[in-house]
């Protein structure tokens, strides 16, 4: 059989589950039919502009919440100062020395260790170097998508940004250069107007159409560290580059919606609280006690905030370290460790919140009564979680009642029953968009509900798949299009001696 004919053959096997991996690989947001939920009722959206095949169709804020991207870097990579064969810089440094009369006892071990070890070595870098290219792209490649086909109002990135907090200030720059120039290409960090501590920011929802590129970025443990190592030099350069840890704003309802409110509410606006929060030194003990007391004051200016908003106004709070939890109800139990005295003896890592502090934020958040609608959306636990926290009240021995903060797991619920069907708190632990867990994205909808007089707030999720379905469709597509070029020029090849026999006859 001519080898063209075989390349034509292989190239026709391989063109159609090419043609259908490229196809999901644009268009899975599609196949995985991922989409804001979106609203039911009467959404109040009857005013001037709107067709009547529009009303209740989008909700106005539509939140892309993605966890953990934990892009790495040189920290996984050899040391790039380091010879790329050492066997042979070994060699060359001992002839320089002592003379050509060394070769004949260096050369067998040298070309051992250079076919056994600097060879293998050196495979094993550029491995990794193409892997995180790739993870780079795969993660774009998700992100790009997605947001393409659900158009979201604003975007959350909730912690762990980076891989590692260790990491000096120059491989901290690379990788933050590569979050805004390849993996969120089109993001933009917020103004610093908005983050700004007491600026008191408010707009209307939907005004200004630059969220729709603008980056929240929450601080997580990957970023800046636990409470035992987060310092000035981690939080500052994170904020340099990403945005301030601790603010809040408040979103107000479309102006024009007010008609449509019982007249005695008519100048109070239906109004979305959103709260950005740094988890990460809330609880102790702290190497820097001014930085903790920094997170401490601003949750307790916020809850005073709390105090004031009115019945129509919902908070979305967003952080990164989940609160606390009994051990079963999430993947990730409840885990501390400290650092030895001799460092310091500082938090070390958690998975949760302390339960003391967890029932602190629930308090002031939802009220002692647990009635002020809040959601809280966070990440840390890679394998994702969604649990509601109620408040319910026990009767002692003595007949006294005492009110306390119990949690369950939320699976059982139905996807689309809001936060609003009973009092309490709904938490979302985002699962990560990281490839080893399917490159996962949530979808946040929250609009105002007219006849209930309430926000109503839902949750969504969908993946892409792990990231070897990525490569294996980029791989594939590779072949097909070398096997199509191939079977070109054997074909061209193959004809050449018939006509140059035609020719002579």
């Amino acid at each position: 059989m001519p080898l063209s004919r075989l390349s034509w053959l292989l190239f026709r096997i391989l063109l159609v589950p090419a043609f259908i991996g490229t196809a999901y690989l644009y268009y899975f947001p599609l196949v995985q039919d991922c989409h804001f939920p979106q609203p039911i009722g009467d959404t109040c959206h009857t005013r001037p502009g709107y067709r009547d095949d529009d009303v209740g169709r989008t909700a106005p804020f539509r939140l892309l919440a993605i966890g953990d991207p934990q892009l790495e870097g040189d920290t996984s990579l050899p040391d790039l100062d380091a010879p790329t064969f050492p066997s042979i810089k070994r060699v060359w440094d001992n002839v320089q020395e002592s003379g050509l009369g060394t070769l004949s006892t260096e050369l067998i071990p040298a070309g051992s260790a250079l076919l056994l070890s600097d060879i293998p070595t050196n495979l094993q870098a550029y491995r990794k170097r193409l892997d995180l290219w790739g993870n780079d792209h795969y993660l774009a490649h998700v992100y790009a998508r997605v947001k393409a086909h659900t158009h979201p109002s604003h975007i959350v990135v909730l912690g762990d940004l980076l891989g590692s907090q260790w990491i000096q200030d120059d491989e901290f720059e690379r990788r933050s250069s590569r979050f805004w120039n390849r993996v969120f290409s089109d993001g933009e960090k917020l103004p610093e107007e908005i983050m700004a501590k007491d600026s008191g920011h408010r707009e209307i929802l939907g005004s200004d159409q630059s969220w729709k590129n603008r980056i929240i970025a929450v601080a997580g443990n990957h970023d800046i560290g636990y409470a035992g190592d987060v310092n000035q030099d981690r939080m500052r350069r994170f904020e340099d580059a990403f945005g301030n840890v601790n603010w809040a704003m408040t979103f107000s309802h479309n102006e024009s919606d007010a008609s449509s409110l019982p007249l005695s509410e008519s100048e109070v606006f239906p109004e979305l609280r959103l709260v950005i929060l740094n988890s990460m030194n809330l609880d102790g003990p702290a190497q820097d006690m001014d930085l903790q007391q920094q997170s401490h004051d601003f949750l307790e200016q916020e809850f005073l905030e709390q105090q004031k908003l009115s019945s129509q106004t919902a908070t979305v709070l967003l952080t990164h370290i989940p609160l606390y939890k009994p051990e079963g109800v999430c993947v990730d139990g409840p885990f501390f460790t400290y650092w030895p005295p001799e460092n310091g003896g500082g938090l070390k890592e958690q998975n949760h919140l302390d339960q003391d502090v967890s029932r602190y934020m629930l308090n002031g958040f939802a009220g002692q009564d647990g009635k002020r609608q809040t959601i809280i959306l966070n990440g840390h636990d890679h394998e994702g979680c969604q649990t509601w926290h109620q408040m319910t009240e026990l009767i002692s021995e003595d007949n006294t009642t005492e009110s306390i903060w119990v949690v369950h797991n939320d699976t059982d619920r139905s996807i689309s029953k809001t936060i609003d069907d009973t009092a309490g708190v709904r938490e979302i632990t985002v699962r990560s968009i990281m490839g080893e867990f399917g490159g996962n994205v949530g979808f946040l909808s929250a609009w105002w509900d007219c006849e209930k007089q309430r926000w109503q707030i839902e949750y969504a999720s969908c993946m892409f798949g792990v990231q070897h379905i990525w490569w294996a469709i980029y791989v594939v597509d590779m072949i097909v299009s070398a096997l199509g070029v191939l079977t070109i020029v054997l074909s061209t090849l193959e004809s050449e001696p018939n006509r140059k026999k035609y020719k002579t006859a």
